[in-house]
């Protein structure tokens, strides 16, 4: 870089010398017409190869600037792909706690099959007077004490045991779809705008990421028996149709024959042909498959966690207004 600066740089340098060494000439042995030409003329040697230097020294740092920008948002393009894919890991980790925050659900198993779910209170969503939707705990942080929790801390020797605690409802299975994210992925990694302007290191992680992902995908397109149908059920939750096409899952507490709260967990499209039991029904991981099930779920998340260390854990989520960390 500065060989580059120094070869556009040297001949105007030059040029200024000569200006300088007219300029003495003019002021230590020549006076009247000829010394003030030639100072006019000294000067104008002086004064624009400098404004010239001046011009390029600052186009060369506005570009700079720019590329930095650019490489920015190039980064944070993978930074957003790869915040789907930690979702997408959440999901089968957690199942049915996808939908709730650390402390904001009691499940009791105590009359299994029977499962009995309660939204503590201070995670309900409600509507306040201008029918804007609250939780009391956002109006409130003391009211729940517990942490946020972040898959990419989950410890490799614990996985298999959380994976058999897990429960998912067949409303999650049938619209859970790696492969979108997959592709979603894959699109930047064929963005060539994109991934010129990542360094060899981030783009080792996200190479190394997107086989593992796949091997993931592979492992559960072809292990039909990866989630069986239990014979728990759930309270509390049931499923509407809306008359968009669209089908709710819904959390409700009832008193008698009334609703006494009401919360809509989640929403999603193509789901109107399929039953409510069969939404409803809970499954969980064939025992077969704990260990290798979470190992490639640990593996991709170990891969994220990876991203975070070159990238500098920063993102931008223009859609969502949001900015932070992974």
């Amino acid at each position: 870089m500065f060989s580059a600066i120094w070869l556009k740089t040297w001949p105007k340098l030059l040029v200024i010398l000569a200006g300088l060494g007219l300029f003495a000439v003019a002021v230590c042995w020549l006076s009247g017409d000829v010394k003030n030409l030639l100072v006019n003329v000294a000067s104008a040697l002086i004064a624009v190869p400098l404004i010239f230097i001046f011009y390029e020294v600052w186009r060369d740092h506005s570009k700079k600037r720019l590329n930095h920008s650019v490489y920015d948002y190039a980064q944070n393009e993978m930074s957003l792909g790869l915040l789907k894919v930690k979702d997408d890991m959440r999901f089968l980790i957690d199942g049915l706690r996808y939908y709730f925050e650390a402390g904001d659900v009691v499940i009791d198993d105590a009359e299994i099959p029977m499962m009995k779910i309660e939204i503590l209170d201070h995670a309900k969503v409600r509507l306040d007077e201008e029918g804007k939707p609250y939780r009391l705990k956002d109006r409130d942080p003391s009211l729940s004490d517990e942490e946020p929790e972040d898959v990419l801390d989950y410890e490799r020797e614990l996985m298999p045991g959380i994976i058999m605690d897990t429960h998912y409802l067949g409303y999650q299975l049938k619209t859970f779809d790696l492969k979108s994210t997959l592709a979603r992925l894959e699109g930047l990694m064929a963005n060539g705008f994109v991934m010129e302007r990542l360094s060899d290191d981030k783009t080792q992680v996200i190479v190394s990421l997107m086989q593992t992902l796949k091997r993931l995908d592979g492992f559960i397109d072809l292990h039909d028996d990866l989630f069986v149908l239990s014979n728990l059920k759930y309270d509390r939750l049931f499923t509407d149709k809306l008359s968009s096409g669209e089908v709710t899952l819904d959390y409700r507490e009832m008193k008698g024959k009334r609703v006494n709260f009401e919360q809509v967990l989640d929403i999603q499209p193509g789901l109107t042909g399929v039953s409510s039991k069969t939404l409803l029904g809970v499954y969980v991981v064939n025992p077969d498959y704990y260990y290798i099930f979470a190992d490639l779920i640990t593996d991709v998340l170990e891969f994220i966690a990876q991203w975070k260390t070159v990238s500098g854990n920063f993102v931008v989520d223009y859609q969502a207004a949001r900015m932070g960390g992974m």
